[in-house]
């Protein structure tokens, strides 16, 4: 009766050990769905393994290989408490999972180093924590050995009961406080890490070595925990009691460094994402001043032509009156249509925001890259677009600086070649797509974990800063970024959606 309860708790604790390990890694990492063939592709979000409550069929494959392999490692298999024995089951419990994990789960690799390490820490400080509680069990032991010598038992099978009895209370306190740690420890990392991680080389080794750490410091004790003489196996604590203290205090410590890690973490990356949002705040308002000082000498020159405009109406009337003045009539009528062009913009596009950022970027671009063409001609903005200008002026001025970038790069490398950009847009139902197209070196810069190709810019700070910009304002409109080189040919390409 007593082995069979004690067989069902264990049970029941596996069971809720691989629950916790399905809700923390589906948290982080994507399933694969495996097609004919070998290839396979991403299934679904974290979020989305979690459904009215309970697993899709992702976790419960998870949840099923835990069950198997942790029955058939703690059952099938003979117990063996000897530190060789430990070690081996050790070694094939987490390297099963992981094995699982890499054949049925996709994402970074810093990721899955992060959500493995960190469960695998949490999971066995939880279990010595727990089996703290053991010395509760050895007391009590002791104490019903002290009723039995002093007659409070009546017979053998009292002993035997009372003895039982208290196994499996302590049994039961040690899975509670296990699975209380374990799910609590758990779950705060989840939340403090919600949404999806993008850790790089010094944050993933920062968040690994507390995780690391608390992992070896239980291996060892798996190792020195139980001490088998003449086939008796004997307790560290028995032998040490002072241990009795300083261990859980290193373990609770472990937890708690794994716990700070991650919300240190965190609030550097709060920090980081305010730095960013701050630099991309103070390149709208550079864009900004840019377009009113533009708009501003467009109207100084059209208020000073205005005001010369009587004078030069009473020159062409002379000129008109002379004999033999058409040349100089023709002359005077030239140069009053280039002062007029130069207080035009430069295009035509259904928007005085575009219009004015398409005056400035011509002038930039010809002067950093001197002959350089530019093509707006296919870009029009339509009359029921709903994305308001600034944003609009944000995604085209961060795109043309580095499409001028890039163009000033390839006439420093090859200058009989000559820089091209080319700007256009296509609305369709509500959507709105810009692409911006330009000529480059053929070079990209870009690390694995980057999404998109690093830019060389003056200021390291920058860098980044502007496809961020792009990027946020495509989220706002529920849109995306994408890009392509190929052929010599950079192209940027926003989808965005026009608000209702």
């Amino acid at each position: 009766m007593y082995s069979l309860l004690f067989t069902v708790m264990d049970l029941m604790m596996n069971a809720f050990w691989g629950f916790c390990l399905c809700r923390f890694f589906c948290s982080f990492l994507r399933r694969k769905r495996l097609r004919f063939g070998g290839d396979c592709e991403e299934a679904g979000t974290g979020s989305e393994e979690w459904h009215a409550g309970g697993l899709r069929p992702g976790g419960w494959l998870l949840w099923g290989f835990w069950m198997t392999f942790k029955v058939f490692l703690e059952y099938v298999r003979e117990t063996d408490y000897s530190s060789v024995g430990m070690l081996v089951r050790l070694f094939f419990l987490y390297g099963g999972l992981l094995l699982f994990t890499g054949l049925f789960y996709c994402g970074k690799k810093g990721n899955l180093s992060f959500v493995f390490v960190t469960f695998a820490a949490v999971s066995e400080i939880s279990r010595f924590l727990a089996y703290t509680v053991s010395l509760l069990g050895n007391w009590l032991y002791t104490l019903s050995f002290y009723f039995w010598e002093n007659g409070f038992f009546d017979n053998v099978q009292q002993y035997v009961s009372f003895t039982k009895a208290v196994a499996m209370a302590v049994q039961l306190i040690m899975n509670v406080i296990f699975g209380l740690v374990m799910w609590k420890t758990l779950s705060c990392v989840r939340r403090t890490c919600s949404g999806e991680l993008s850790l790089e080389r010094t944050e993933l080794m920062f968040l690994l070595l507390p995780g690391v750490t608390g992992f070896l410091f239980c291996v060892l004790l798996r190792v020195i925990m139980v001490n088998v003489e003449e086939q008796i196996p004997r307790l560290l604590y028995d032998r040490y009691p002072l241990l009795t203290g300083v261990v859980p205090a290193l373990l609770l410590l472990c937890n708690c460094s794994i716990l700070y890690s991650v919300k240190l973490y965190r609030q550097l990356q709060r920090l980081h994402e305010e730095k960013n949002r701050s630099a991309i705040l103070e390149r709208q308002l550079n864009s900004m001043e840019e377009q009113l000082r533009e708009t501003e000498r467009v109207y100084a020159g059209v208020r000073a032509m205005k005001h010369d405009m009587r004078n030069q109406l009473a020159v062409l009337a002379e000129l008109t009156e002379r004999p033999g003045a058409r040349a100089e009539f023709e002359t005077y009528l030239e140069q009053m249509n280039r002062m007029l062009g130069q207080l035009e913009f430069p295009c035509r596009t259904g928007s005085a925001a575009v219009d004015t950022l398409f005056g400035i970027k011509c002038h930039e671009m010809q002067e950093r890259v001197p002959g350089i063409r530019f093509d707006a001609e296919g870009f029009i903005v339509p009359e029921n677009l709903r994305i308001y200008p600034m944003d609009l002026s944000v995604i085209l001025g961060n795109g043309l600086d580095n499409a001028i970038e890039a163009c000033e790069r390839l006439a420093a490398a090859a200058p009989d070649e000559i820089p091209w950009i080319r700007v256009s847009a296509l609305y369709r139902t509500q959507c709105f797509l810009v692409e911006i197209e330009n000529s480059f070196d053929g070079r990209l810069s870009r690390l694995p974990e980057q999404e998109f190709p690093e830019t060389e810019k003056r200021d390291g700070q920058l860098h980044g800063i502007g496809l961020r910009s792009i990027e946020t304002v495509a989220r706002k409109y529920h849109g995306g970024v994408d890009w392509s080189a190929e052929g010599g040919v950079f192209t940027l390409t926003v989808l965005l959606k026009s608000k209702a």
